[in-house]
């Protein structure tokens, strides 16, 4: 937990539950409440694996076509890490359930990364099913958990619908083959790119604007350490594929 441990007289207790009675599932207003967490650092770890598995795939379709299924899918990898990166902005990873919707979310990246070589072969339908669970889910979460604060959970209803719209998109890719698998995933990488361009407008719901998000400007310095850390991960699995490809020659 990020709340100060209580001083004598028990301030501090009160403070903390105040907070939690408050704030529910959310982060704090302080600094120290928007401090990167080792759950979100271990996050980023799987992703840099998930970017390491599309470089396997590049490596095998070194090709226009290879280039742009890469491409394809590392923006839909874009936006899963963006998605999953706006929800910790405002929910606290120290509070239990948001540690089992983090640990859950990572699961599904972790079969989606092993999914991912083989995305427009045999395992589409993996990767589709993965994917989509991790982006409804994660968002489904931030609904419920949002339900005393109106503003913030607006907004997470108008994601949730377009998330669910493009997920459609995504399952109907990964049952066809081919072509059609193609044309399907372009569609829904184009409806979560164009998202928010439009304020995640929905029928009922209206669309969100800039002042809706209030975003911490404190987590951002740790949040490059985490990039820094990320980045060395990667270095270090890199030169361990290089020296495993040297013994096998």
């Amino acid at each position: 937990m990020t709340a100060e441990v209580g001083s004598p007289g028990g301030g501090g207790d009160e403070t903390m539950s105040e907070r939690n009675s408050v704030l529910g599932l959310l982060r704090g207003e302080g600094d120290r409440d928007h401090q990167v967490s080792s759950m979100e650092l271990f996050f980023d770890l799987v992703y840099v694996f998930a970017i390491t598995q599309l470089s396997h795939l590049l490596a095998e379709r070194l090709d226009l076509r290879g280039a742009l299924q890469t491409a394809l899918l590392l923006l839909a990898l874009w936006w899963a890490w963006v998605d999953t990166a706006w929800v910790t902005n405002w929910f606290d990873p120290d509070r239990r359930p948001v540690r089992v919707m983090l640990v859950a979310t990572m699961v599904a990246t972790l079969i989606m990364a092993v999914a991912l070589p083989g995305a427009f072969g045999e395992r589409g339908l993996v990767f589709a099913v993965a994917f989509v669970a991790m982006q409804i889910g994660r968002t489904a979460f931030a609904v419920i958990g949002t339900r005393e604060h109106p503003g913030l959970h607006r907004n997470f209803q108008r994601i949730l619908g377009w998330r669910a719209a493009s997920g459609l998109l995504w399952l109907a890719g990964g049952l066809a083959s081919g072509p059609p698998r193609t044309i399907f995933w372009i569609g829904a990488v184009a409806m979560d790119s164009l998202g928010p361009a439009f304020g995640f407008v929905t029928p009922g719901l209206g669309r969100s604007i800039t002042r809706d998000w209030n975003i911490s400007a404190s987590i951002w310095p740790s949040a490059a350490s985490s990039s820094s850390s990320s980045r060395s991960a990667s270095q270090s699995w890199s030169s361990a594929g290089r020296l495993d490809s040297s013994i096998s020659r």
